[in-house]
């Protein structure tokens, strides 16, 4: 999977992603010159799923409400 693939396969920004598999490369949960996640990656993966994961950014128009 290349990163213009997951980008189109995941609707987000390409310079989003990019930032997430550096992330995740530097962490070592991923080996970003092959794009496979590593045994770690893989494991954290394997408990994930089935999971739904939170939203990572607020719908558009969705406004935060002050608490009292």
């Amino acid at each position: 999977m290349t990163l213009a693939t997951l980008v189109e396969t995941l609707g987000v920004r390409k310079v989003d992603l990019r930032e997430i598999v550096s992330r995740l490369h530097a962490q070592g949960y991923l080996d970003a010159t092959t794009m496979r996640l590593t045994l770690v990656g893989f494991a954290i993966g394997a408990s994930l799923q089935g999971r739904r994961l939170p939203r990572l950014r607020r719908p558009a128009g969705a406004r935060l409400v002050r608490a009292a």
